[in-house]
């Protein structure tokens, strides 16, 4: 048990000379919990590296978003030209929409392009349009938290193996599920982490253009065609009046006929009232 707590106390004086501005607590109490203190997590400001020098470049981590919407002659053909970028530059089809307006039908797919395509992959959709109406490209830098993301994760390795040395020489059961307790929940750190670096990872190694292109149809250039849809607007709303008097008849044939023998009667009776 001497021999454990020896290790412990070794263990928490590594990890305290290892990262900076990070802190281990430790409260001894003669049992295996007096080394299931856990080290701070790093700042996002905190330099990750301590290797590298200020002269070594950084690969900066940007996530790509953007979204461009153009007219275009022939909807089809457009289509087909986008499906063959995204295969030529190989990425893929998030997702795609079709949708009808009373001017035109619309076109919308979400592509993920790798990265260090995407710029020659926008001005190859650029020629597919017959007038642009707009285009918006969006970057974040996500480079600290990438860094960050991963010192953290090794950081958290390092801490998993110490826990395991440690578990190697437990004296009880006690200490043993203890150990196991911690280790347990910075393998749960770990993956959290690891699935956030993943999402990173996907986020800058593609990058996402949403393109929305769309055809006019006839109904907006052909006064002939807009003409005829308000004769035929107004043939229905005639048609419509006529079947509103349909659902009407038991008014027209019943309730109003009597109305109309009550009110004669009334008038009868009222001037009976006046002769007498």
């Amino acid at each position: 048990m001497k021999n454990i707590v020896v290790l412990t106390l070794s263990l928490l004086l590594l990890l305290g000379c290892s990262s900076n501005n990070r802190e281990v607590a430790s409260e001894s109490t003669g049992m295996a919990g007096s080394y299931m203190d856990k080290a701070a997590p790093p700042a996002l400001s905190e330099p990750v590296n301590d290797n590298t020098s200020p002269s070594t470049p950084i690969e900066r981590k940007l996530i790509v978003m953007g979204n461009v919407r153009f007219r275009t002659g022939d909807l089809k053909k457009t289509n087909e030209e986008v499906l063959k970028l995204v295969e030529k530059y190989k990425g893929y089809i998030a997702s795609q929409n079709e949708s009808n307006s009373e001017y035109s039908i619309d076109q919308t797919i979400e592509v993920r392009i790798p990265s260090k395509d995407f710029t020659a992959f926008l001005k190859d959709i650029d020629k597919q349009s017959a007038h642009f109406d707009h285009k918006n490209i969006n970057t974040q830098d996500v480079t600290e938290e990438y860094i960050d993301v991963e010192a953290r994760i090794k950081t958290k390795k390092e801490l998993e193996a110490r826990y395991l040395e440690i578990l190697k020489k437990a004296n009880s059961v006690k200490e043993m599920m203890e150990v196991e307790a911690q280790l347990n929940q910075v393998r749960a750190e770990i993956e959290s982490i690891e699935g956030r670096l993943k999402y990173l990872q996907n986020q800058t190694s593609f990058s996402t253009l949403t393109i929305n292109f769309y055809q006019l149809t006839t109904k907006f250039h052909g006064f002939g065609y807009r003409f005829g849809e308000e004769v035929k607007q107004g043939w229905n709303g005639f048609i419509g009046f006529l079947l509103m008097l349909v659902r009407l008849w038991p008014f027209l044939f019943i309730v109003l006929p009597i109305v109309v023998l009550v009110r004669k009667w009334w008038r009868k009776r009222k001037l009976g009232k006046v002769g007498s």
